[in-house]
């Protein structure tokens, strides 16, 4: 025991999901539930995420969640009330409507509720709000001779309600 802090890290979580096909369309709801000792939280988090079949070439697709992030060992020292939330949701389509290749694109944002930030004595707690989006890019070749290229692009621009700058990234 250092000043109160838990001194041991004890996460588990159960979860489950499902893949449910009604023609053209597919379903995939899921629920998880995460226990974590450094925190002494529990939380449950839903995700449902859907897929449309348009073609043989085209696929669009969906997909919603809630999460927690587990806190490192420690940052979770001598604070039981870490309880960030993220929602995530997802937009995309794949196609292969194009001979010989293969392409992705994605729309996502990432809301992050009570972010954590260290004070001075490096204990953590819960803060503001911030909130990532961005889009995601992707090209493939089909194999040829067991050789192929692939290409991707992301861009992530994030905004953050105090405490840092806006920035976006890409990579």
């Amino acid at each position: 025991d250092f000043n109160g802090a838990v001194n041991h890290d004890e996460t588990w979580g159960l979860f489950a999901n499902d893949t449910i096909t009604l023609g053209a369309f597919t379903v995939i709801p899921g629920l998880r539930y995460d226990h974590f000792a450094l925190t002494d939280d529990s939380q449950v988090s839903p995700s449902l995420g859907a897929t449309w079949l348009y073609s043989d070439t085209t696929l669009f697709r969906a997909m919603a969640a809630r999460g927690f992030k587990r806190p490192y060992i420690m940052d979770g020292a001598g604070n039981p009330d870490l309880k960030p939330k993220d929602y995530l949701y997802q937009i995309g389509a794949e196609t292969t409507a194009c001979p010989l290749a293969r392409f992705k694109f994605s729309l996502f944002e990432h809301r992050l509720q009570d972010r954590w930030y260290n004070d001075s004595n490096w204990i953590t707690h819960n803060g503001s709000d911030a909130k990532r989006y961005g889009y995601e890019l992707e090209a493939a070749t089909e194999p040829w001779r067991n050789l192929s290229a692939r290409t991707s692009f992301t861009w992530v621009y994030s905004e953050y309600d105090q405490g840092r700058d806006n920035d976006d990234q890409y990579t």
